[in-house]
Protein backbone atom coordinates (compact mmCIF):
# COMPACT_ATOMS: atom_id res chain seq x y z
CA UNK A 1 0.00 0.00 0.00
CA UNK A 2 1.22 3.69 -0.63
CA UNK A 3 2.12 5.60 1.83
CA UNK A 4 -0.42 8.58 2.34
CA UNK A 5 0.59 11.61 0.01
CA UNK A 6 1.02 14.50 2.05
CA UNK A 7 -2.38 17.17 1.69
CA UNK A 8 -1.65 20.27 1.25
CA UNK A 9 -4.10 23.64 1.52
CA UNK A 10 -2.85 26.60 -0.96
CA UNK A 11 -3.60 30.36 -0.07
CA UNK A 12 -2.83 33.52 -2.37
CA UNK A 13 -4.49 36.15 -3.60
CA UNK A 14 -2.78 36.02 -7.31
CA UNK A 15 -4.93 33.19 -9.28
CA UNK A 16 -2.03 32.64 -11.55
CA UNK A 17 0.24 31.87 -8.79
CA UNK A 18 -2.49 29.77 -7.07
CA UNK A 19 -2.45 27.50 -10.40
CA UNK A 20 1.22 27.29 -11.07
CA UNK A 21 2.19 25.92 -7.62
CA UNK A 22 -1.51 23.64 -7.53
CA UNK A 23 0.06 22.19 -10.97
CA UNK A 24 3.91 21.49 -9.27
CA UNK A 25 2.88 20.23 -6.58
CA UNK A 26 -0.47 18.03 -7.88
CA UNK A 27 2.25 16.20 -10.44
CA UNK A 28 4.42 14.79 -7.05
CA UNK A 29 2.54 10.97 -6.42
CA UNK A 30 3.50 12.11 -2.90
CA UNK A 31 1.65 15.30 -2.74
CA UNK A 32 -2.46 15.90 -3.04
CA UNK A 33 -3.44 19.48 -2.73
CA UNK A 34 -6.43 19.43 -0.97
CA UNK A 35 -7.84 23.19 -0.83
CA UNK A 36 -7.23 26.51 -2.83
CA UNK A 37 -7.98 29.81 -1.15
CA UNK A 38 -7.63 33.27 -2.34
CA UNK A 39 -8.37 34.90 1.13
CA UNK A 40 -8.31 34.56 4.76
CA UNK A 41 -11.79 33.22 4.98
CA UNK A 42 -11.74 30.93 2.39
CA UNK A 43 -8.30 29.48 4.30
CA UNK A 44 -9.51 29.70 7.58
CA UNK A 45 -12.76 27.62 6.14
CA UNK A 46 -10.85 25.01 3.83
CA UNK A 47 -8.64 24.12 6.42
CA UNK A 48 -11.28 23.21 9.22
CA UNK A 49 -12.85 20.91 6.54
CA UNK A 50 -9.66 19.51 5.32
CA UNK A 51 -7.59 19.47 8.19
CA UNK A 52 -4.14 19.92 5.74
CA UNK A 53 -1.06 18.30 6.71
CA UNK A 54 0.79 21.78 5.88
CA UNK A 55 -0.77 25.22 4.74
CA UNK A 56 1.27 27.05 2.50
CA UNK A 57 0.39 30.84 2.27
CA UNK A 58 1.35 34.03 1.06
CA UNK A 59 2.26 36.83 3.20
CA UNK A 60 0.86 39.48 1.35
CA UNK A 61 -2.83 39.28 1.07
CA UNK A 62 -5.63 42.13 1.58
CA UNK A 63 -7.62 41.43 4.67
CA UNK A 64 -6.17 39.77 7.04
CA UNK A 65 -1.94 39.07 6.27
CA UNK A 66 -0.16 35.68 6.06
CA UNK A 67 1.65 36.43 9.31
CA UNK A 68 -1.90 37.24 11.13
CA UNK A 69 -3.34 33.83 9.60
CA UNK A 70 -0.43 31.78 10.64
CA UNK A 71 -1.05 33.32 14.27
CA UNK A 72 -4.62 32.36 13.90
CA UNK A 73 -3.63 28.62 12.49
CA UNK A 74 -1.28 27.91 15.16
CA UNK A 75 -3.58 29.43 17.92
CA UNK A 76 -6.24 26.89 16.64
CA UNK A 77 -3.72 23.73 16.34
CA UNK A 78 -0.25 24.72 17.37
CA UNK A 79 0.76 21.41 15.39
CA UNK A 80 -0.48 22.89 12.02
CA UNK A 81 2.78 22.48 9.48
CA UNK A 82 2.88 26.60 7.96
CA UNK A 83 5.11 27.98 4.96
CA UNK A 84 5.22 31.32 3.78
CA UNK A 85 6.22 32.14 0.64
CA UNK A 86 7.65 35.96 0.26
CA UNK A 87 8.51 38.39 -2.14
CA UNK A 88 9.89 40.24 0.81
CA UNK A 89 13.47 40.11 2.11
CA UNK A 90 13.49 41.98 5.02
CA UNK A 91 15.07 40.58 8.72
CA UNK A 92 12.11 42.13 10.26
CA UNK A 93 9.63 40.08 7.98
CA UNK A 94 11.62 36.64 8.45
CA UNK A 95 11.91 37.25 12.33
CA UNK A 96 7.89 38.11 12.47
CA UNK A 97 7.53 35.41 10.16
CA UNK A 98 9.50 33.08 12.58
CA UNK A 99 7.99 34.69 16.30
CA UNK A 100 4.76 33.36 14.60
CA UNK A 101 5.71 29.96 14.31
CA UNK A 102 6.20 28.99 11.05
CA UNK A 103 8.17 25.90 9.74
CA UNK A 104 9.11 26.68 6.75
CA UNK A 105 9.67 30.34 4.74
CA UNK A 106 10.80 30.46 1.61
CA UNK A 107 11.07 33.53 -1.13
CA UNK A 108 9.00 33.31 -3.87
CA UNK A 109 11.94 34.29 -6.05
CA UNK A 110 12.93 30.46 -5.61
CA UNK A 111 9.99 29.18 -4.96
CA UNK A 112 8.94 27.01 -8.02
CA UNK A 113 12.63 25.79 -7.33
CA UNK A 114 12.46 24.62 -3.49
CA UNK A 115 8.81 24.06 -2.35
CA UNK A 116 8.57 20.93 -2.71
CA UNK A 117 11.86 19.98 -0.89
CA UNK A 118 10.47 22.45 1.22
CA UNK A 119 6.50 20.67 1.57
CA UNK A 120 8.22 17.24 2.51
CA UNK A 121 10.79 18.73 4.74
CA UNK A 122 8.02 20.93 7.14
CA UNK A 123 5.98 17.60 6.59
CA UNK A 124 8.71 15.65 8.66
CA UNK A 125 8.54 17.97 11.17
CA UNK A 126 11.83 19.83 10.08
CA UNK A 127 12.22 23.22 9.17
CA UNK A 128 12.96 24.74 5.50
CA UNK A 129 14.02 28.07 4.94
CA UNK A 130 15.16 29.50 1.58
CA UNK A 131 19.14 30.08 1.63
CA UNK A 132 18.75 33.57 0.92
CA UNK A 133 17.57 34.17 4.65
CA UNK A 134 21.03 32.20 5.99
CA UNK A 135 22.32 35.24 7.66
CA UNK A 136 18.96 36.21 9.16
CA UNK A 137 18.67 32.82 10.30
CA UNK A 138 22.47 32.80 12.04
CA UNK A 139 22.04 36.29 13.57
CA UNK A 140 18.72 34.80 15.33
CA UNK A 141 21.02 31.53 16.45
CA UNK A 142 23.33 33.89 18.17
CA UNK A 143 21.04 36.47 19.66
CA UNK A 144 19.32 33.67 21.03
CA UNK A 145 22.43 32.04 22.43
CA UNK A 146 23.61 35.25 23.90
CA UNK A 147 20.27 35.69 25.25
CA UNK A 148 20.51 31.94 27.01
CA UNK A 149 24.09 33.01 28.16
CA UNK A 150 23.16 36.27 29.93
CA UNK A 151 20.09 34.57 31.82
CA UNK A 152 22.43 31.83 32.62
CA UNK A 153 24.72 33.93 34.07
CA UNK A 154 22.20 36.50 36.06
CA UNK A 155 20.84 33.29 37.54
CA UNK A 156 24.43 32.32 39.00
CA UNK A 157 25.16 35.69 40.16
CA UNK A 158 21.78 36.75 42.17
CA UNK A 159 19.33 35.30 44.54
CA UNK A 160 15.87 34.45 43.49
CA UNK A 161 14.44 37.39 45.29
CA UNK A 162 17.22 39.72 43.82
CA UNK A 163 16.23 38.54 40.03
CA UNK A 164 12.72 39.42 41.25
CA UNK A 165 13.25 42.83 42.71
CA UNK A 166 15.50 43.81 39.51
CA UNK A 167 12.52 42.65 37.35
CA UNK A 168 10.43 44.73 39.17
CA UNK A 169 13.02 47.90 38.90
CA UNK A 170 13.03 47.11 34.70
CA UNK A 171 9.38 47.98 35.41
CA UNK A 172 9.85 50.99 36.63
CA UNK A 173 8.57 50.26 40.17
CA UNK A 174 10.04 52.26 42.79
CA UNK A 175 11.30 51.01 45.65
CA UNK A 176 8.21 51.28 48.16
CA UNK A 177 6.01 49.98 44.90
CA UNK A 178 8.74 46.84 45.10
CA UNK A 179 8.46 46.94 49.23
CA UNK A 180 4.74 46.47 49.05
CA UNK A 181 4.31 44.18 46.07
CA UNK A 182 6.90 42.17 47.99
CA UNK A 183 5.62 42.50 51.40
CA UNK A 184 9.36 43.66 52.97
CA UNK A 185 10.44 47.16 54.34
CA UNK A 186 11.37 49.71 51.73
CA UNK A 187 15.35 49.43 53.80
CA UNK A 188 15.08 45.86 52.66
CA UNK A 189 14.44 46.25 49.09
CA UNK A 190 17.19 49.05 49.98
CA UNK A 191 19.46 46.86 50.95
CA UNK A 192 18.71 44.05 48.35
CA UNK A 193 19.60 46.58 45.45
CA UNK A 194 22.79 47.49 47.17
CA UNK A 195 23.97 43.84 46.83
CA UNK A 196 22.74 43.60 43.21
CA UNK A 197 24.73 46.81 41.97
CA UNK A 198 27.88 45.17 44.57
CA UNK A 199 27.03 41.60 42.47
CA UNK A 200 27.21 42.56 39.13
CA UNK A 201 29.79 45.50 39.53
CA UNK A 202 27.41 48.72 39.18
CA UNK A 203 28.32 51.60 40.29
CA UNK A 204 26.95 55.93 39.18
CA UNK A 205 23.66 57.58 39.32
CA UNK A 206 20.64 54.90 38.11
CA UNK A 207 23.06 52.41 36.85
CA UNK A 208 21.17 50.06 38.20
CA UNK A 209 17.92 51.23 36.83
CA UNK A 210 20.09 50.96 33.16
CA UNK A 211 20.97 47.87 33.40
CA UNK A 212 17.25 46.47 34.44
CA UNK A 213 16.13 48.35 31.61
CA UNK A 214 18.80 46.81 28.92
CA UNK A 215 17.97 43.35 30.20
CA UNK A 216 14.47 43.35 30.12
CA UNK A 217 13.94 40.96 28.03
CA UNK A 218 15.88 38.26 29.66
CA UNK A 219 14.48 39.50 33.33
CA UNK A 220 10.82 38.89 32.17
CA UNK A 221 11.85 35.24 32.49
CA UNK A 222 12.70 34.48 35.71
Amino acid sequence: MPEKPITILIVDDHPVMRLGLSHLIENEPDMQVTGIAGNANEAIRIAQDTAPDVIILDIDMPGMDGLSLTQHFKKQSPEQKIIIFTAYHQEQTFNAAIDAGVEGFISKENVFDELLEGIRQVAEGKNYFSSIFSDYLIKRIRKKEKYERRRQALAEQLTPTELRILRLISQMKTSQEIAEILFISVKTVENHRSNICKKLNLSGKNALLKFALSNQAVLNNF
